[in-house]
Formats: structure tokens, sequence, C-alpha cells
């Protein structure tokens, strides 16, 4: 009967700010949509209000949903299954959802390096499988290309020194290519999707597990786990290490993402501590320290601080995977502020985490009473009749034995 006690204000303050959390989101006008990490349900987060709201009527919505990457495509936006089991179409104007399988399961997570689109197609790559899965959006066919490499002579053991079972750690989308990197490895792989023709690189350089990539002005940065930052020129082919903010220790997952600006660069960490920011001109390095006063970090042992982002023309804007406000890069200025989002109330959040799982509600997540007052609730406004709270009155009676 752990889960009958009643929260205190600082525990309910605490359990709001975790159940507001997700991983990776995408970016529809002035809207942020995601879904929450814990309760998986989805949300969006106005950038004018700065308010998060709990979204209503979504047709076919699976609560067993887990977010991973997700696009949006005119009125839909696609998401991947953490598991890699399916993608999710939500259609934004409809309020329907409908899921499709791709079969890119291998592990509970990571099983993806890149999620493309391009006229009308998805193009999704999995990182431990030597294939790319086709998507037709229109009609929900499913396409594999299997063996990826055999155009062009090349096997896992060339792209990874380890024995990790996996072809690509990252990619990500250029316009019409996609690029693909190789855990320790100095070769760099395009995709071109009009064409489905693959070219690879061999830079003088060799990459230790790139974990994030960007195109900025015409040239691409790469972000290793340990905090090395290189810029490639692909026409030349001639790459350079731009900051290394490693401090000399090969700490894999120590960062996460980069984003680059006109003006400097950011390195926002993954299991580290710290964001580092350097000047393009000058290379000049330092730590972030302007966080807001009652900025903290949330998020689960083993988890990186960040992951998924979204954007537009002027800014990047983070997920909330692990800290109490959205994080945002403006690409003009090269500054970094923070939104304060304003989140749901907690009966908010449970009776809508309810709504979504009538069939199998964790006790961890909504106690006996929660749910006994939902179902007063709803079986009393089918009725239309005036509200009486059965399941409560039957809570208070077992709580008299």
């Amino acid at each position: 009967m752990e889960y009958l006690k009643n929260f205190t204000s600082s525990e309910l303050t605490y359990r709001d700010k975790t159940d507001s959390l997700f991983s990776t989101c995408v970016l529809v006008d002035d809207d942020i949509y995601a879904f929450t990490n814990f309760k998986r349900l989805p949300i969006k987060c106005n950038l004018k209000t700065k308010e998060m709201i709990l979204s209503e009527d979504l047709d076919g919505y699976d609560a067993q949903f887990t977010a991973d990457e997700m696009l949006r495509v005119g009125n839909n936006i696609y998401v991947l299954e953490l598991n890699g089991n399916r993608v999710m179409q939500y259609d934004i104007e409809q309020r329907k959802c409908n899921y499709y399988k791709i079969g890119c399961h291998k592990e509970a997570w990571g099983n993806y390096v890149a999620f493309a689109q391009w006229k009308g197609k998805l193009y999704i790559f999995p990182k431990y499988k030597g294939e790319v899965i086709k998507f037709e959006t229109e009609s929900g066919k499913v396409k594999k290309i299997s063996n990826l490499f055999s155009t062009i002579g090349v096997d896992k053991l060339s792209l990874n020194s380890q024995n990790d079972n996996l072809f690509f750690c990252y990619g990500f989308q250029d316009g019409s290519i996609v690029w693909l990197f190789g855990r320790q490895s100095n070769l760099v792989f395009a995709y071109h999707l009009e064409t489905d023709i693959w070219r690879k690189y061999e830079l003088s350089e060799k990459i230790n597990d790139c974990v994030h990539a960007v195109q900025y002005s015409g040239c691409i940065y790469i972000l290793s786990s340990e905090g090395k930052v290189y810029s490639w020129d692909r026409i030349n082919n001639s790459i350079k290490m731009l900051a290394d903010c490693s401090d000399g220790l090969a700490e894999y997952n120590k960062f996460a993402r980069i984003t680059v600006t006109d003006k400097n660069f950011f390195l926002f960490p993954g299991l580290g501590k710290d964001i580092f920011y350097v000047d393009l001109k000058n290379r000049h390095m330092e730590k972030y320290r302007a966080y807001p006063s009652d900025f903290r970090y949330y998020e689960p042992d083993g988890w990186g601080k960040y992951y998924g982002y979204c954007e537009n023309e002027n800014s990047y804007y983070f997920a909330m995977r692990s800290m109490n406000f959205i994080a945002c890069v403006n690409k003009r200025a090269g500054t970094l502020t923070w939104v304060r989002i304003i989140l749901p109330e907690t009966e908010k959040w449970r009776k809508k985490y309810i709504e979504h799982n009538k069939n199998m509600i964790d006790e961890k997540e909504c106690n006996v009473k929660d749910v006994l007052n939902y179902l007063s609730f709803d079986y009393e406004t089918k009725k239309n009749k005036d509200f009486v709270s059965i399941g409560n009155q039957i809570f208070e009676e077992i709580g008299e034995f």
C-alpha cells in the first residue's frame, strides 16, 4: 500500500517535472510536439505562451509506444518506436494515429542511426542491420533494401574496430544526402536519396565514436563522444580539429550534441556534466555557466542529458529529456537561452495517464484512489448526471478498515 500515501507539495513538484520529460520532438509553427518519457503521453509546448498542453482526443494512440526520432512531413508527424518495431503516423489535423511494422528491432533502444524523408518516402537506417528501409507515406508500404555494402565492398569490420555488431554509429540528412559514420573509422558514406547511389569518402583523420554531426554554411561539423570537434570540407575533402573538450580523457558518451551558429558552437553533454561553447573565429573555449537559478537535471541513471531537438531557420530547441527547461540556441546571435515551460496540474497528468492506459495501469504512476476517482468521474460524465465520486466513497470506506 506504499502508493496510497499523500504526496507532499515538494514531492508533487518533483513528480510533475519528471512526468514532463520528453526525449525527442518536432516543431510545427510555434508548437513543439512530443511524447513524455514515462507516462508516454502526447503533448505540445507552445513557444509563445510557454504552456505544455496534454493532447486531447487522439484517435488510435497506443500508450505502450515509446517514441524515438521524429520527423514532420506536411500535416503528419512520423515517429520511430524506441524498440525498433514500428513507425507511427500522427496526423495532426485529423488527430489520428496509424502504425506500421518496420522490423528494426535489435536492442531495447538505440536501434537507428538516421531517419530521413525525401519526396514522399521515409528512409530508416538501422544501426545493427545492413539495410535501408523505405516507407511510402501515401500507401504505407515498407520496402527493405538488403546487402547494403555489396556495391561498395565494405563490411562491418572496416567501419568499427570493436566487435560491437553495428554498421554505423551516427548519420544525418543534408538535403538529398544522408551522411553515415562508422564508430572508429576514417570512412564516411553518402547515401543519395534521389538515386539510391552510395559514395565513399576517406578522411585524413579517424573519428573516434561520432555521436553527432551537422551541416552549417557548407561545412560538416563532427562531434566525437569524448568531446573533439572537427570541421570537414567535403568538396575538398579536408578535415581539421576545431576544439578538444575531452580533458585528455577518452570518456565515451561524455558529450551528445553540437549546435553550430554564425558565431560559435555549443557542445551539450551526454553523461558528462558541462555545456561548452567555442568561438568560431579564435576557437576560445569556455564552460557555460549562465544557467537559470532553479535549473536542474532530472535524468535517470545512465541517461544522457541531451538527445533530440527540433529547429527552424533561427533557432535550435532541445527536448526536455532531463532538465526543467527547453534549451534554445539562436543561430544568428550565438546565444543560449532557456524556455521555462508551464506544466499541467498533477491531476491532469493522472487523468490523462489513466485515459490512455485503461487496460494496464502502473501503481507507481497512479494510486488506487486516483483510479477510482477517475472511473467514477468517467461513469457519471457519460450518464450526464451530477458528479458523485463513487470511487472516492469506496476508497474512504476501505480506508476505515
